[in-house]
This record gives structure tokens, C-alpha cells and sequence, in this order.
């Protein structure tokens, strides 16, 4: 049993996980729930990052509501085998830890990013905070950032008032949350 010790990250290793072959979790079946009835009529073929591949439902689940431009990010070698023959045009799996400092590199803007954990795994305070950034400022004007209160409460809490504050972005962004499901939208 392999434990992982993010403050020991080294983010040029991929780690080992069960998550392909698992239910997603109750978070990120809420946020799936959202989406799926999410106003997408300004985008109706949006550009998704989702954070977290696990077994594909949220891609499964939400492309039978709207064609979606998805880019998923896992650390995990399995999952990123799994999803690997369904690489195309509009389904790009990347396999980088989220936590790297050359995401931003990498990124593209997108109209809706996924992150139910947005800082549980980060080694640190403000490696969690850079990380935020780095999504808020890869979100287009009018697109939405969704992650869970439990993914935030989860290992190393996160509150998102607070983030944009430290960021000094409260008046660039509007934040709601909805029965746990957080929705950060860029104004």
C-alpha cells in the first residue's frame, strides 16, 4: 500500500491510483448535477479543463447534454492509459500534476473549469493559492470555475472568499455556492 505524501511531491512522478475503475465520488456527482443544468446557451460548445480524470464519468455524463472541447488532467498513470484511445480534437487527456509550475504553460482559456479539490493536495498554502490563480486567470470572461465544499474541507481546507481576497480579486470574480457546489465566475 503506497501512501502519497504530498510534501514530498515530485512533479515528474506519476503515481498509481484506483480511481479509473471507481464511482466518482457524492462531490463530484453534485457538480456533474449542476452542469447538466447550466445555463450553456452562451457557449454552446464550451471549452472544459477538468481537473481529476478519475473513471470519465463527468465527460461521459455531461457530453450527453452538450458537445464539449474537454482537456482533463490526472497524475495517475492508469487513468491517463484509460482515456488515452479517446485522444481527438475534442477530447484532450494530459497526464501533468496540477500542482506544476509549467500548467500555466500548457493551459488554454476555457469557459468552464472542474476542481473539486482545488487545494486538498498542494504541499502548501501558497502553492494552493498559485494554483487557484493559475485557473482563475485560464478562465474566459463569463466562464465558471465549480469545485465542492467538500473537496474544500478535505485534507488541507480551502475557503474561496478568503483566496480571492489574498488574490486581490474579489471584484473580478463573483462566488456562490449552491448545496456545496462552489461556482467562482470570472465578471
Amino acid at each position: 500500500n503506497i501512501k502519497w505524501n504530498s510534501k514530498n511531491m515530485n512533479y515528474h512522478n506519476y503515481n498509481i491510483s484506483n480511481w479509473e475503475d471507481r464511482q466518482q465520488t457524492p462531490a463530484e456527482d453534485e457538480v456533474n448535477g449542476f452542469l447538466k443544468h447550466y445555463d450553456w446557451s452562451n457557449n454552446p460548445n464550451p471549452d472544459v479543463l477538468h481537473i481529476g480524470i478519475g473513471c470519465n464519468r463527468f465527460y461521459k455524463e455531461l457530453q450527453k447534454h452538450i458537445e464539449i472541447n474537454y482537456t482533463g488532467i490526472t497524475y495517475t498513470i492508469f487513468e491517463y492509459e484509460k482515456v488515452l484511445p479517446l485522444q481527438s480534437c475534442t477530447y484532450n487527456p494530459m497526464l501533468i500534476n496540477k500542482y506544476n509550475p509549467i500548467l500555466g504553460n500548457i493551459l488554454k482559456s476555457y469557459n468552464c473549469i472542474v476542481d473539486v479539490n482545488i487545494t486538498s493536495y498542494a504541499s502548501s498554502d501558497l502553492e494552493a493559492l498559485n494554483y487557484f490563480n493559475l485557473l482563475l486567470h485560464t478562465l474566459k470572461v463569463g466562464g465558471i470555475l465549480c469545485t465542492h465544499q467538500m473537496g474544500l474541507d478535505y485534507m488541507r481546507r480551502g475557503n474561496i472568499k478568503q483566496m480571492l481576497k489574498d488574490l486581490k480579486l474579489n471584484d473580478r470574480f463573483s462566488y456562490h455556492n449552491t448545496t456545496g457546489v462552489g461556482i467562482i465566475e470570472k465578471l
